[in-house]
């Protein structure tokens, strides 16, 4: 017997059955299809129940498992379940919670409030039709012929949904039989490998891919026709000794159910840890970013950086939140406030590499110690690699010297000790201010020196060349500068 009874029909009902799992604590699910029982992950604390349930059955299903707490966690449209579950809890004691993801924040031209008025709006469009809806109300979009014709629907890969589709007329090429959620990429690459022109997709929110879906239709210049949630599945439960624990319109995030089972259970389960990704992004041109660097900030739902940083990642990920920020006594406590509406991925940028004269190094140490967030570096290409591989030069006896954000009196004492011991010189510098000083250093010490400038590099304006000390003293163009000094 187990106190949580887990109704599944959506990722996070499994994530949350894995969840308690891992805290060893046992929990019933039920999933309506065989299909919802082979993407959960086996545990002999998960319990799986697998069939359609009405209300006399899920009665005699609370009474086998003693259950204490029920969570639906049903997909946002199994409306009807979601009003069986309330109805077969009334006068049983057992407290009710509704697990549901939450909301995407992007908007849409067309919107519908059920299949039935999106279907009949599609039938006056032409071109090529995604349905991202599945299998249930896909009937609605075959009444007509010529709607029917230019379907491609994408459904997951069970017996059952292949024979719906079947049963509806699609022939095999219009049927694309597959798990999701999908990312952007992979909406895109169907949109232009079936010369898709409109794509329907529910108001799932993002855990469901909303986001991915609508990104693609905008960067494809496809128009995209939402379903709306139908209005029931977000309404109060009736005052009937089952309590109501709703903390947003669409129901309570994992967070917030966690937070109520550790309550109810007596048990202090963790909260889902927001993952925060510390990334250097390189020297500022797009296509130095490392695939992983990119892959990162297109997933983020937040990211913070300096406004340079933030134009870099607007232009790869336009859906997320953007944060002009970089001070860790700024950013932990907007983290905090993210970790507790959700535990969303969050992306902070650094320039070059994040362990390279960079702010990450103690932010990273800040926020390991926060025991909400699961902290990861990611390095860049910093500008000293960059540098030497312009030059064609080694970079790993260098000797190096920052003057960014450094007291003026304590890098030129600096300077000079390495000028007299070092066969080479790196220096990144806050301007042309910085180069100017470097040059009057380096004459004032009547060195046989060769200075090589980097300005700007990776940008369009890029220049790397070599320079004599009168010459970085006369220097006054502004911009980013690093150099190279051998002697």
């Amino acid at each position: 017997m187990s106190s949580v009874l887990i109704f599944s029909g959506t990722t996070e009902g499994r994530l949350l059955a894995e969840r308690l799992a891992g805290a060893y604590v046992p929990c019933d699910v039920c999933v309506a299809t065989e299909y919802g029982e082979a993407v959960m992950q086996p545990s002999n604390l998960i319990k799986l129940h697998i069939g359609q349930l009405d209300e006399d059955g899920m009665r005699k299903l609370y009474e086998e498992t003693g259950c204490r707490v029920v969570v639906d966690a049903t997909h946002p449209y199994a409306e009807l379940v979601t009003k069986t579950i309330k109805k077969s809890l009334n006068g049983t004691g057992i407290e009710y919670l509704r697990l549901e993801r939450e909301n995407t924040d992007l908007t849409v031209q067309h919107v519908y409030s059920d299949a039935t008025e999106c279907a009949a709006a599609l039938t006056s469009t032409e071109g090529n039709i995604l349905l991202t809806t599945g299998s249930k109300e896909l009937h609605l979009f075959c009444k007509d012929d010529g709607l029917k014709n230019r379907l491609y629907a994408r459904v997951i890969p069970s017996i059952e949904s292949l024979n719906i589709c079947y049963d509806n007329g699609l022939s095999g090429r219009q049927i694309i039989a597959a798990q999701g959620p999908f990312s952007e990429e992979t909406n895109i690459a169907a949109i232009k490998q079936y010369d898709i022109k409109h794509m329907v997709l529910k108001e799932s929110g993002k855990e469901g891919g909303e986001d991915a879906k609508l990104s693609a239709a905008i960067k494809t210049g496809i128009t995209a026709h939402v379903i709306k949630r139908p209005v029931s599945a977000v309404e109060n439960i009736e005052p009937n000794g089952i309590s109501d624990n709703k903390v947003t319109p669409f129901g309570m995030n994992m967070n917030s159910v966690i937070k109520r089972l550790s309550d109810i259970l007596d048990l202090k389960l963790e909260e889902e840890k927001l993952k925060v990704d510390l990334t250097g992004i390189g020297c500022g041109n797009p296509k130095l970013l490392t695939r992983q660097a990119e892959e990162l900030i297109k997933e983020s739902q937040h990211i913070f950086g300096a406004k340079r940083m933030l134009e870099t990642a607007v232009r790869l990920n336009s859906k997320a939140v953007l944060h002009e920020s970089y001070r860790a006594d700024e950013i932990i406590p907007e983290l905090k406030s993210i970790q507790e509406k959700g535990g969303q991925r969050v992306c902070i940028l650094f320039s070059g590499d994040v362990t390279f004269f960079s702010g990450g190094v103690k932010l990273y140490s800040k926020l390991k110690s926060l025991s909400f967030i699961d902290v990861t570096m990611i390095p860049g290409i910093s500008s000293l690699s960059l540098l030497c591989s312009r030059l064609g030069v080694s970079s790993q006896d260098v000797a190096i010297i920052s003057t960014h954000g450094v007291h003026e009196e304590v890098w030129k004492k600096e300077f000079e000790v390495k000028l007299a011991s070092s066969d080479k010189i790196f220096f990144i510098t806050s301007g042309a201010e910085d180069v100017s000083k470097i040059g009057t250093l380096i004459k004032a010490s009547q060195k046989n020196v060769r200075i090589f400038l980097g300005y700007n590099l990776s940008y369009p304006d890029e220049k790397v060349w070599e320079a004599k000390a009168e010459e970085c003293i006369e220097i006054t163009e502004n911009g980013l500068y690093a150099g190279l000094i051998q002697i």
